[in-house]
């Protein structure tokens, strides 16, 4: 059955789904199988598409001057606000606090553009109605993924110590209970009408599922979600040319379309002014 609502194309689809979660769990695999390959997996991820992320971040709010003037606070004020938030914690808890904030935000951070995607595939379904089942799923997997983490409780996350807020396990059993009956209600809804979303919720799923409870040590596990997040984020800002740069290309070649006949109409209308004044002018002097 064919699926409807694409972002794109089913090639370009295909890749910000299939691909993205394929090249995660490759090169997390590797990392997890042959601990020595860590370090440069790990170097791959942040020069090939971390930082690729970042920039493809800064095309989206500051590609012209209108986008610069849109998005002044996230260019000029938040950043030193975000490196004194962050000097602020390294002074007062070291590298156990920035590790403990570096992990929940980033992963409330995954978390939230999973679900913007799976938004946006709503959105080219034509749907009218927001799709609460499906926001529950991306939801409910981190949400399980972290209290498994915490009731871990592993003593380090990138070498550096890790606080983790105390667990039971009946309280991991219940977050799973409800993410995978979810999931269950969802599956069956979608296997009647699949969708674009249908395989993106999926790999969510999948990667969420790997990367924080399947494996069992938690840098290696980071490893996959990371290597997702920021490949699936720099495809997904390219989905389509930026259309302010189209619209205002098309309305400079416009107004410069414009502009000759603007200037031919004018230099009409001053050649007929001028015909009429000497053929008055004529007139009276054959009178």
């Amino acid at each position: 059955m064919a699926t409807a609502g694409l972002l794109r194309s089913p090639a370009f689809d295909g890749a910000l789904i299939g691909g993205v979660l394929a090249l995660a769990l490759a090169l997390g695999g590797v990392a997890f199988a042959r601990p020595e390959a860590f370090a440069a997996i790990l170097l791959f991820d942040f020069w090939l598409l971390a930082y690729p992320h970042v920039a493809a971040t800064y095309t989206r709010i500051a590609l012209d001057r209108r986008s610069v003037r849109e998005n002044a606070f996230l260019l000029f004020a938040l950043p030193p606000i975000v490196l004194a938030g962050t000097a602020s914690a390294a002074w007062l808890g070291g590298a156990e606090l920035l590790n403990t904030i570096y992990f929940y935000w980033q992963t409330q951070h995954y978390t939230m553009q999973s679900f913007g995607i799976a938004r946006a595939y709503h959105r080219a379904a034509s749907a009218t109605r927001r799709d609460r089942l499906t926001d529950v799923v991306v939801l409910a997997f981190p949400i399980w993924g972290v209290l498994h983490r915490a009731h871990q409780a592993p003593a380090q996350f990138y070498g550096s110590p890790m606080w983790w807020p105390p667990m039971p396990r009946v309280l991991v059993g219940v977050a799973a209970a409800i993410a995978i009956g979810a999931l269950a209600l969802w599956s069956w809804r979608e296997m009647r009408a699949p969708r674009g979303a249908t395989l993106f919720v999926l790999s969510h799923v999948v990667i969420t599922s790997v990367s924080y409870v399947a494996i069992p040590e938690v840098t290696r596990g980071w490893l996959f979600i990371n290597v997702w997040h920021n490949a699936q984020y720099i495809l997904f800002a390219r989905r389509t040319p930026c259309g302010r740069s189209r619209r205002g290309s098309a309305s400079r070649g416009a107004r410069g379309r414009t502009r000759p006949s603007a200037s031919r109409s004018r230099r009409s209308r001053t050649s007929r002014s001028g015909a009429r004044f000497r053929a008055s002018r004529g007139k009276r002097f054959r009178s």
